[in-house]
């Protein structure tokens, strides 16, 4: 028997978004409840928008039960009148950084490595075969992509990449990797900066002396096997760029990349680039300070570990 109107309505009610947390929080002395919402393809991966409001405890919204189900005029108009009452108000963006985000997925990440000091796993990164975890990294590009994705061209970023070449080129082959080169006497201490501070929302000791250990084992492992990797002969194409000259010419560093790739830099791309590095220059949110001597790392053991590394490319790690 087909249910009646008024039941299927109370069933509908019933399943609706309420008030009834932000009564309970309420009751319970809390004088401030924030409303969130995100909106953006793909939480986890970016880009992403978020909206908060603090709306008072007299005032409501009736008769609105899903931003999606109104026009763009509809919101806009609803967005002038709540933000004229409402106690606060906020929106944010995030940018995507790095695709390490989508390695978290399958719990294969450098990402968990850095953030707690958990050796069984990292012995089992260290020597897993991450060929399955690079095919669902893949996946969900295509998922991300949607219609078309076959002829999109992705520009992903993450240093945990040089570790594993070897499974990235079998799901992505044909794949241009940009490599960044790096003194490891700037670039260690700097990973180990970076471990320390990641890792200290989490644990309630952290040891500078052990993240220097393990920035300097993991970059030196990483570095051996993307040697490796480029010597085998690999179904891709490395293309090497020197970090300090990225850092004193930008635009400059991109323009022969583009030429390298057979690439056009078009205008109105390279004045987007100009602008956002005029609003962002180098050392604009505070200069990173840090020192081998902090993490105890010596400087001839460092370079002792990437030996084979600067005997080939020495000369950019010093340009």
């Amino acid at each position: 028997m087909a249910a009646s109107a008024p039941v299927l309505r109370q069933a509908l009610k019933a399943r609706s978004p309420s008030l009834a947390f932000e009564r309970s929080l309420w009751d319970a002395g809390c004088d401030v409840v924030v409303g969130v919402d995100e909106v953006g393809r793909g939480a986890w991966a970016g880009p992403l928008s978020v909206g908060v409001a603090v709306l008072p405890r007299d005032r409501r919204v009736y008769k609105i039960r899903d931003s999606k189900l109104l026009n763009e005029g509809e919101r806009e108009a609803l967005f002038d009148r709540i933000a004229s009452w409402c106690r606060a108000w906020a929106v944010g963006h995030v940018s995507p950084e790095e695709c390490d985000a989508l390695l978290q997925n399958t719990f294969a990440s450098q990402h968990f490595d850095d953030m707690f000091d958990a050796r069984d796993y990292s012995a089992w990164l260290n020597s897993a075969d991450l060929s399955e975890a690079y095919a669902f990294y893949r996946l969900q590009l295509q998922v991300l992509g949607g219609t078309g994705s076959a002829e999109r061209t992705w520009v992903l970023k993450s240093p945990s990449h040089l570790g594993h070449l070897d499974a990235l080129f079998k799901v992505l082959p044909g794949a241009t990797v940009v490599h960044c080169h790096r003194h490891p006497l700037e670039a260690v201490p700097s990973y180990a900066s970076l471990i320390t501070t990641i890792r200290r929302p989490y644990s309630d000791e952290v040891d500078p002396a052990v993240c220097g250990r393990q920035a300097l084992e993991r970059t030196a492992l990483a570095m051996e096997r993307a040697l490796a990797v480029r010597d085998s002969g690999a179904q891709g194409t490395f293309v090497d760029v020197s970090f300090s000259a990225l850092a004193r010419d930008p635009i400059g560093v991109l323009h022969a990349l583009y030429q390298h790739l057979g690439r056009r830099l078009g205008a109105e791309v390279e004045a987007a680039m100009a602008e956002w590095l005029a609003e962002h220059p180098r050392h604009h949110q505070g200069v990173h300070r840090y020192r081998g001597a902090d993490f105890e790392l010596e400087p001839d053991e460092v370079t002792a570990a990437l030996a084979g590394y600067l005997d080939r490319f020495g000369a950019l790690v010093e340009s």
